[in-house]
């Protein structure tokens, strides 16, 4: 039997797209949603939940977004009370994932 004391559950938003397809200039993740961005009310969801211990925030690999996605981690850290983090993401979605 598993011990659930030790486990701690993070969410990862892969967030390192740059809306290419849909053909517009901002990446869509910071497209203005329900008062927020897309991503913001994503990392609030996570926030609310109390099985999950924190959210990790992937970036785009050529850190363009870092500062943006660091702001947002300090602010909504402070708000849900739990770790919000940065990491760099790589070439493809996948190693994106796996950073």
């Amino acid at each position: 039997m598993e011990d659930s004391r030790f486990k701690v559950k993070y969410a990862i938003i892969v967030a390192a797209g740059k809306g290419s397809r849909m053909g517009i200039e901002m990446p869509k993740q910071l497209l203005s949603f329900d008062g927020s961005t897309v991503l913001e009310t994503s990392v609030r969801a996570f926030g609310k939940r109390a099985d999950i211990d924190g959210v990790v925030i992937v970036s785009p690999k050529d850190g363009s977004l870092d500062d943006i996605y660091k702001e947002l981690a300090g602010r909504l850290s402070e708000e849900h009370g739990k770790e919000v983090i940065v990491a760099r993401g790589g070439s493809e979605r996948s190693d994106s994932v796996a950073c």
